[in-house]
């Protein structure tokens, strides 16, 4: 037989669809992403699936199967749904380990057809995870974009400002320290242009969180710019003015310990 010839990756990952197609036979109609390999990190590595909801009050069911299941890995293994404009919808629940085969899901409804972004996470530096999404009842979109978090961006030839048609700048998850974890990320003003601002929203948000997540802005000259919290949790923002254009670095800042939080960064250029 052709399997005698797999290593023991290979049967793994083999055993592995084997179970999810017997899985997919026993329950509801469901599509297979094929299972992937996440190399860990100690900031994050991830992957992003855009998924569409059809909604109509539907409840979604996404399951991911990984291995393996040890008790190190399902510390650092999961995935967190994002709706529009990076709202944090909620993050995976492990349900089972049976069999060495982790299983972790999450169920949520819309009531009108929406873009969700299903964000699959490792924490686990130098361990390659396998893994497989099912999502039950409804069509999982093809298109699959992959993001380690630690990769350095690419340089660019010139600097330019974000703008209003692509305002999600970066986000992800921070466990917070009660010395302070920090994300950074630069932003330019451009000569000429309009001020920037930056929003940082998070998740969760009750007010005893916001008083240990926020973001400051640093710019050219090193001059330090404090994030202003909304009247409502969850939103901090700071205003890079046109008449300093140049480098700035964001910074996002969580100093609520051991706690995770989800954050995304969005820019509007202000005329």
């Amino acid at each position: 037989m052709t399997t005698s010839r797999l290593g023991l990756p290979g049967r793994v990952l083999l055993a592995l669809v084997c179970v999810l197609s017997l899985l997919s036979i026993a329950a509801a109609p469901s599509t297979i992403i094929w299972p992937k390999q996440l190399a860990g990190s100690h900031g994050g590595a991830f992957h992003f699936y855009p998924y569409h909801h059809s909604g109509g009050g539907r409840v979604v069911t996404i399951q991911l199967y990984f291995t393996p299941a040890d008790p190190v890995a399902v510390t650092g293994l999961g995935f967190n749904l994002y709706g529009p404009n990076g709202y944090h919808i909620g993050a995976s629940k492990l349900i089972s380990t049976k069999g060495g085969l982790g299983v972790a899901q999450l169920a949520y409804a819309e009531s009108k057809p929406t873009e969700w972004q299903i964000q699959v996470y490792n924490y686990l530096p130098g361990t390659e995870m396998s893994y497989t999404i099912v999502v039950n009842g409804e069509q999982l979109g093809t298109r699959v974009v992959e993001v380690e978090k630690e990769k350095p961006a690419p340089p660019v030839a010139s600097p330019k400002p974000a703008t209003p048609s692509s305002p999600v700048l970066a986000s992800g998850l921070l466990t917070g320290k009660s010395g302070g974890a920090f994300v950074k990320r630069e932003v330019w003003v451009a000569e000429g242009s309009g001020s920037l601002l930056v929003t940082l929203n998070w998740s969760p948000d009750d007010a005893s969180i916001s008083r240990g997540v926020g973001l400051v802005a640093y710019g050219p000259a090193g001059e330090t710019i404090e994030g202003v919290h909304a009247d409502w949790t969850g939103e901090s923002s700071v205003s890079l003015p046109r008449a300093k254009p140049g480098r700035y670095l964001v910074q996002v800042y969580n100093y609520m310990d051991r706690l995770v939080v989800g954050w995304v960064l969005k820019t509007t250029v202000v005329k």
